[in-house]
């Protein structure tokens, strides 16, 4: 693990491009391509002068970023090695939060698989403890302290009595209400894996009211099933746009390489109505596929990791605005701050990057 480190040759994307400045590890700067549809809306998004910089770098497989105000860092799961580090972002020191993220119960299955650790991170608004998506658990968890997960408190394991897939990313809304979805990739055969249980990857809904009875010793929720279109077959990437405390929009993505696309649809406690796709990166020569995704009200976006690196859509309409090419197959952001400037952290394959936003 290291910080601070070389950020890779620029990524060419195949479009007329807007050339951002990039700050290396020795503290020179290169060019870094970024392509565009409007390129002065483009560089609108971010701060003047704003460079990419390769904070964190020696991962396996970067995931989940969540940004902690309180502490003032980035906590993200190395999907692939079972960990969580702490990234604090004030003094760029990077240090392990915990082993066994996502997978201890049965050491030996959690040697064998390909990707056992944590995923998608999130702090519920209500009590503010961490919550995991965790592979190799088949499970989302409220964290504990001890590093064994005898103190972690399962949310939920199961649907309909049968084993959840691999929970992959989550989503709080701000009344407390719990979205997460469940794709197969923490299972090595992955659809075809002999330990699947459920006969479709699906997205879930847990209500504020049931998380605050776990932590107060019931037992895990029984999720509901978030209905979406058909075709939307691989649910990864989640992100909430919420008019209220529990009514507004659901983002997701759909992660399958031969059919790269984000479904929006109005959201009202669980159900919703009016589906349709957002936008799509279909047919792009690129690294990378659909993952994950924020809302960025202030930009009035949606930032998307996708083919070529982090896409920029327009909140209301799904245009694509630019790509912030990395370079590098990219997991998932986060939005966070340092000093006073707001920044996009990027889980980039090995690395952990970040930009500076327009405040």
């Amino acid at each position: 693990m290291g910080v601070a480190g070389t950020v890779g040759a620029a990524a060419l994307i195949a479009a007329a491009a807007v050339f951002l400045t990039t700050t290396d590890g020795d503290g020179s700067t290169s060019s870094h391509a970024t392509s565009h549809d409007r390129p002065d809306r483009f560089l609108s998004l971010l701060a003047p002068g704003a460079s990419l910089q390769t904070l964190a770098s020696g991962f396996s497989w970067a995931e989940g970023p969540v940004y902690s105000a309180p502490l003032q860092s980035l906590l993200l799961s190395d999907v692939k090695r079972n960990t969580i580090h702490r990234l604090d972002v004030a003094f760029n020191k990077l240090t392990l939060f915990r082993n066994n993220s996502g997978c201890y119960n049965n050491p030996t299955r959690c040697k064998e698989l390909i990707e056992p650790g944590s995923n998608g991170l999130a702090f519920d608004p209500q009590s503010g403890r961490l919550v995991a998506c965790q592979h190799g658990e088949r499970a989302v968890a409220f964290l504990g302290d001890a590093p064994d997960g005898s103190d972690d408190k399962v949310i939920a394991r199961k649907y309909n009595s049968r084993r959840l897939n691999s929970p992959n990313d989550l989503a709080f809304a701000p009344n407390g209400d719990l979205y997460f979805t469940d794709p197969s990739y923490g299972l090595n055969g992955k659809e075809s894996d002999a330990e699947r249980e459920q006969t479709r990857n699906n997205v879930y809904f847990v209500p504020a009211k049931e998380l605050r009875g776990i932590l107060h010793g019931q037992q895990p929720a029984h999720p509901r099933r978030v209905t979406l279109p058909a075709r939307h077959s691989r649910p990864n990437g989640i992100a909430l746009d919420m008019s209220s405390e529990d009514q507004g929009r659901i983002f997701l993505s759909n992660s399958n390489s031969s059919d790269c696309f984000w479904t929006v649809c109005n959201l009202n406690r669980g159900k919703t109505t009016d589906c349709r796709e957002f936008s799509h990166a279909r047919n792009m020569l690129l690294l990378g596929s659909c993952d994950g995704l924020k809302v960025d009200v202030p930009n009035d976006v949606v930032w998307a990791t996708a083919p070529g690196g982090v896409h920029a859509l327009e909140r209301q309409t799904g245009n694509r605005i630019g790509i912030l090419g990395t370079g590098v197959k990219t997991g998932n952001i986060a939005i966070g701050q340092r000093d006073d400037t707001r920044v996009l952290f990027i889980a980039a394959d090995s690395h952990i990057k970040a930009i500076d936003l327009a405040n």
